[in-house]
């Protein structure tokens, strides 16, 4: 009893009980560490699209004929447009994949159950989630947490799973 009693001491202690929107911040930084490698990625696509189309002007230069000029002005537009679209769908990409992680993020929050009718029971006065039949008393006042609110409420009967079925068949 007094091991059972230990264990579940430790186990209400931990962080993810009494603190459940810490677990957040590990999906925080993933999202971070996506969205600096996003910024990245863009930027040496920008770089390596510059530095081809400096390389391009650079050989323009090189040469005098006024015909030759006008063909590489128009390819070096046509660079400019494949570059473009290069970084609009490379960052379209990106975007996605971080709107796809920040759905995700958004799905393992507390308070998106909360939206889904599940209610989160804590101790008014202590903060802690109380999660068992057994952290309750009659009489004793709980706060319910909804998606839109909080209730106070007192508890009138404690029933555990074993006598709430055995009253349903009686």
């Amino acid at each position: 009893m007094r091991q059972s009693r230990e264990q579940w001491r430790r186990l209400s202690e931990r962080k993810c009980f009494t603190d459940p929107l810490s677990l957040l911040g590990d999906f925080r930084q993933e999202l971070d560490r996506v969205s600096i490698q996003i910024d990245a990625l863009a930027q040496r696509q920008i770089s390596l699209k510059r530095w081809k189309l400096l390389e391009l002007s650079n050989r323009l230069a090189h040469c005098s004929p006024q015909a030759q000029l006008v063909r590489w002005r128009e390819r070096l537009h046509r660079y400019n447009e494949a570059l473009q679209t290069a970084v609009e769908l490379a960052l379209s990409k990106c975007r996605r994949k971080l709107e796809l992680m920040v759905g995700k993020l958004e799905a393992l929050s507390p308070f998106s159950v909360l939206q889904r009718g599940y209610a989160l029971v804590r101790d008014p006065i202590s903060g802690k989630v109380l999660t068992r039949v057994k952290h309750f008393a009659v009489g004793q006042r709980a706060e319910v947490l909804l998606a839109d609110g909080k209730l106070d409420v007192t508890i009138n009967e404690v029933m555990s799973d074993d006598e709430a079925s055995d009253g349903a068949t009686q």
